[in-house]
């Protein structure tokens, strides 16, 4: 792997971690500027023009985090990986809300007034904005080979995607109101979950199926 040392040794740490196997200290995630940064041609960021570049531009995404491997040193157990995010909780985009973006954070606009009229949430490979992530996600990994690993996007699932769809207070008096919808609708969100995780997985994945 570009920009770690010694990754085959660390890789198998990593491994004996999850195989609850591991001896001597615990892993360690340390990350540091580069000592002889002074050395180094190119010590800025490559420049944003504008909020869409930071989470839309494959380009812009991958040569701002190559910038940053260039300029620190991954030490002990850390290794380099990209977060290709868009925000915490991206399976609510897909499944209705409008994205909001915004230069420290992402906002999911709620959109569902009423559970009763809306149907049952499936996957729908067409959403336009799973759609934009998925071909960002396929940009990326092509721009970045084997250099480093791309971290499959905090999809996530559950009572917080609800959230996001409905408001959180809404959430919240629906949960005393209507605790066999909310369940039911979890349900829903979670036997979906892994068609879009699947759909992820299968461009992330190295030569030995991690991610």
């Amino acid at each position: 792997m570009l920009y770690k040392k010694d990754w085959e040794n660390v890789k198998a740490k990593w491994l004996n971690y999850w195989k609850r196997s591991n001896t001597g200290r615990p892993l360690m995630h340390l990350v540091a500027v580069r000592d002889d940064l002074d050395k180094i041609e190119n010590k800025k960021s490559p420049v944003l023009n504008d909020i869409y570049e930071k989470y839309l531009n494959a380009e812009k995404i991958v040569s701002r985090y190559r910038h940053f491997c260039e300029t620190h040193e991954f030490l002990a157990e850390s290794f380099p990986n990209l977060s290709v995010d868009f925000g915490p909780g991206s399976l609510a985009a897909y499944l209705g809300c409008d994205i909001v973006f915004s230069p420290n954070t992402v906002w999911f606009e709620p959109f569902v007034s009423d559970w009763s009229k809306l149907g049952k949430l499936r996957f729908d490979p067409q959403n336009q904005w799973f759609k934009k992530h998925i071909e960002l996600f396929r940009n990326i990994k092509a721009l970045v080979g084997n250099d480093f690993y791309i971290c499959i996007p905090d999809i996530m699932e559950n009572l917080d995607v609800l959230a996001s769809m409905r408001g959180a207070q809404d959430t919240l008096f629906d949960m005393i109101d209507q605790p066999e919808e909310i369940l039911e609708r979890i349900q829903q969100i979670n036997d979906i979950y892994f068609e879009y995780y699947d759909r992820f997985y299968e461009i992330a994945k190295d030569d030995e199926s991690g991610s």
